[in-house]
């Protein structure tokens, strides 16, 4: 839905893949959504960019399989690079024109669930639901997606906030 946040009214709208899960504005004023599919895998996960003048899908990349899940779009600080979990942590450089084959970080072992791209430096931070019933893990990667440390966390960590201190 497109909402004129003056009017606190519903202006237009846009069709969009199947349950869209995630948005990111890029560098570009792009709007980039992931849509992940139907839980049922009826349909294929997709990632859209949108004019936001035009309200118009200006490219669309789908995903390879309708067992993809793609969740959790995230961007960098400079909005050059899209991040994103599935089977691992993928990045896509917003000029590379496709999804991006493999993760660049995965750990088999892990059962990922959110991720937060720090705005400073440009850490990955990712939890670790573990079993969705125990305490959960943190873990912080460089940019290039070099493991820096894992930290403890509660019961399926999911939402990250960074504090920026302005002195």
């Amino acid at each position: 839905m497109v909402i004129n946040t003056l009017l606190n009214k519903v202006v237009d709208s846009i069709n969009v893949g199947m349950e869209p899960e995630s948005m990111v504005l890029d560098r570009y004023l792009s709007l980039w959504v992931l849509c992940s599919g139907t839980w049922a895998g009826d349909d294929f996960a997709k990632l859209q960019e949108i004019n936001i003048t035009t309200d118009e899908v200006i490219k669309e990349y789908q995903f390879p399989t309708k067992e993809a899940s793609p969740t959790c779009l995230k961007i960098d600080a400079l909005g050059n690079t899209i991040y994103y979990l599935d089977n691992g942590v993928r990045a896509m450089e917003l000029t590379s024109g496709k999804l991006p084959v493999s993760a660049m970080i995965a750990d088999p072992n892990s059962s990922f669930y959110k991720i937060g791209i720090n705005p400073v430096n440009g850490d990955i931070f990712v939890t670790d639901a573990v079993d969705y019933s125990s305490q959960g893990w943190v873990l912080i990667y460089k940019s290039d997606g070099a493991l820096i440390t894992k930290e403890k966390a509660d019961i399926i960590p999911s939402a990250m906030w960074f504090k920026l201190r302005l002195n």
